[in-house]
């Protein structure tokens, strides 16, 4: 779900050549006191302005010599913005989420946010309604297909907007949002269609970059990246310590709080049981899992009995090109990824072929050696 909310959780400001600019932002409430400090930034994290909440509102005013997207910070809560000449009003709700208007980026910006939105809230209703009237594999086969329907959706809607926005710095805003969904080739073929080059490369187009990079070094037919974390008990290890050459290997990535990763979960749990102490390795990659005791306790209650590596950044799902759990990855034998797999039963056939194979138990000395 991260990539659905994504664009909830983003503001811009529009700032245009040698021209000055003004935002004005308000509270739809009083959750934000007065005195409390409110800062800009530009999309690299650097200091832009700082101000304080005055009678519920702030305002930032300057001048920027061409369009550029930023955002403000309230108390951690971070909404990117663009700038151009004029007048933009934000007005945030008490989830923070912005509302722009004022200036003609602003409001394609704000019609974006207000799609995604919308089919966001589509998405909760439907697995809602799919959760009280279906239950088992039919419950997992909706929840998948509602997903792809409604991130199929957004996807086009995001190739209609960059369509229309190639030219200025709404291609930068949807791209941060769109780059998620695509794919290497769709990654590469659309970075080239986009004709507004500022004087500094914008963040979303270097992110793009770095995941088309990513994702071709962790496709199919690569050898593994190796992944460092901790272990349950909190200790350093990495995976390249838990392969066994001969074996296969289940990277599966997820947790504690996503529900679609539970039952994953029960099938990793049933693979291992059909195939016992010959089968394929599982290692657990737990990732965004802000505190070490959810973890932990997800292991206990779930009954986890794999070994785990808890990931304290994001270092590794980057390296993988994960943007959502949960996630399974299997390498054959020899280290090398054989599927990259959204969920563990499209990797059953997979595994099925390749445990045919007999394990091959090799010495400790050849271990250290992969």
């Amino acid at each position: 779900m991260r990539n659905l909310i994504i664009p909830t959780l983003l503001l811009l400001f529009s700032c245009s050549s040698g021209s000055r600019y003004t935002v004005i932002g308000s509270f739809d409430g009083d959750f934000v006191k007065d005195g409390t400090v409110v800062r800009l930034y530009d999309m690299y994290d650097d200091p832009v302005d700082s101000t304080v909440v005055k009678d519920g509102s702030f305002i930032f005013e300057g001048q920027i010599h061409e369009p550029a997207l930023r955002y403000i910070d309230i108390d951690g809560h971070k909404r990117i913005v663009a700038c151009q000449s004029g007048e933009t009003v934000v007005t945030f709700d008490k989830d923070f989420i912005p509302y722009l208007s004022g200036t003609d980026l602003n409001g394609r910006i704000n019609a974006v946010n207000n799609y995604v939105r919308s089919q966001y809230r589509k998405y909760m209703r439907r697995t809602e309604r799919a959760r009280d009237e279906l239950y088992g594999e039919k419950l997992d086969s909706a929840l998948i297909a509602i997903k792809k329907e409604i991130k199929d959706d957004i996807s086009e809607y995001y190739g209609e907007c960059l369509e229309e926005n190639r030219d200025n710095i709404v291609s930068g805003y949807v791209m941060l949002n769109w780059v998620g969904m695509l794919n290497v080739h769709e990654t590469d073929s659309i970075l080239g269609t986009i004709t507004y080059l500022p004087s500094r490369e914008l963040p979303p187009l270097v992110t793009a970059r770095n995941r088309k990079y990513n994702v071709e070094r962790s496709a199919e037919g690569q050898p593994f990246i190796d992944i460092i974390g901790a272990d349950a008990s909190g200790n350093p290890t990495r995976l390249s310590d838990m392969t066994v050459k001969g074996r296969p290997v289940i990277l599966f990535f997820w947790a504690s709080w996503c529900g679609e990763c539970l039952n994953d979960t029960a099938l990793l749990k049933a693979l291992a049981n059909r195939y016992g102490d010959n089968g394929p390795t599982i290692v657990g990659i737990n990732a965004w899992d802000d505190k070490e005791s959810d973890f932990r306790t997800a292991i206990n209650l779930l009954g986890m009995s794999w070994p785990h590596i808890h990931l304290r950044d994001n270092t590794s799902t980057d390296a993988y090109a994960i943007d959502e759990l949960p996630f399974t990855i299997v390498l054959d034998g020899d280290g090398n990824i054989v599927s990259r797999n959204r969920h563990t039963t499209e990797a059953e056939t997979v595994l099925d072929s390749m445990m045919t194979n007999a394990v091959r138990p090799i010495s400790e000395e050849t271990q250290a050696d992969i």
